[in-house]
């Protein structure tokens, strides 16, 4: 994490679709999902990957999503999911 921004009040992870475009059938891409943690006082501490998708060819643009934010948080992904 870069920076774990400021004044979340219920954020949320969105990943970026897959290359290989979205499905129910085997071989077709499936978007990454996962979960955001934070502390009392509105800071993003972490954000976890629970499922990791298909389809991807590189790493997906990952937005934190909030109703109400001060400061967005900053992550930096590479493709071996280096931080």
């Amino acid at each position: 994490m870069l920076t774990g921004g400021s004044g979340y009040a219920m954020p949320m992870v969105e990943f970026g679709l897959p290359n290989i475009p979205l499905g129910t059938n085997p071989g077709e891409g499936v978007r990454a999902t996962g979960s955001v943690t934070m502390d009392a006082g509105g800071v993003i501490t972490s954000v976890t990957v629970e499922n990791p998708g298909f389809g991807y060819y590189s790493a997906p643009t990952v937005t934190i999503l909030d109703s109400r934010v001060a400061a967005p948080a900053m992550r930096r992904y590479d493709r071996d999911g280096g931080r």
